[in-house]
């Protein structure tokens, strides 16, 4: 004789479990999004949970069911940003396309992405500064993004350099990082000019400046 299956049977417990977990992540990409946008156009202490959550789409209990307070948040959110420039720095310079270059076209492929993960992730740097009295730990997302993603860039330039006789140390990387970084970065915040950041004239500033930082020639017509 068949019985039927229980609502505490391990298949449909598991089935309503990661129904709850899909919802979850949903909200959780809503609120994250939510904070992006907010805290580009004001200081954290400006912004309302409620106004967040409004913005979100979500409940206020829906936010505090995953964030203890608005400081957890934003620094979550920070960190959200950080990761997504790591993953996507790493998926883009490790695809056949990007292998398979010249030195000097990688290099502009590379000021190219560079130049686009800032325009994309203003809000990261913008946040940080506007909230520079708001949170202990401010530079904490964009120190531990510089580090990691020095660390890529080595891993994943030193094979081009090689094909032209150029070895880089760490060091070399980290200080490279720190040029270009510190360029976008006031490039972020004095959008206005003389370049600015969604210009072309961007990308090939970058490109040269990458290069001449690795000891690499770039050619006028590129």
């Amino acid at each position: 004789m068949h019985q039927k299956a229980k609502t505490g049977s391990p298949s449909i417990q598991s089935g309503i479990n990661h129904a709850k977990q899909v919802r979850s992540q949903a909200t959780y990409r809503k609120l994250i999004k939510a904070g992006k946008e907010i805290f580009t156009d004001r200081l954290m202490n400006e912004a309302s949970v409620q106004q967040i959550a409004n913005k979100a789409g979500v409940s206020v209990g829906g936010f505090y069911a995953r964030f203890a307070n608005k400081e957890s948040f934003f620094q979550e959110v920070q960190e959200s940003a950080a990761r997504e420039m790591l993953l996507d720095m790493e998926r883009l310079l490790t695809t056949s396309q990007m292998i398979d270059m010249d030195a000097a076209s990688y290099i502009r492929a590379l000021a190219k992405l560079w130049v686009r993960m800032f325009r994309r992730n203003r809000f990261l740097y913008i946040a940080s500064v506007r909230n520079v009295n708001l949170q202990e730990d401010r530079w904490g997302p964009i120190r531990r993004l510089g580090i990691a993603g020095s660390a890529i860039l080595k891993e994943t330039t030193d094979p081009h350099l090689a094909k032209i006789g150029i070895k880089r140390s760490s060091k070399d990387y980290r200080i490279l990082s720190q040029v270009v970084s510190a360029l976008l970065f006031n490039a972020v915040l004095n959008d206005p000019g003389p370049i600015k950041l969604k210009s072309k004239e961007m990308v090939n500033l970058v490109a040269q400046l990458i290069a001449n930082q690795l000891g690499v020639t770039l050619s006028t017509d590129g």
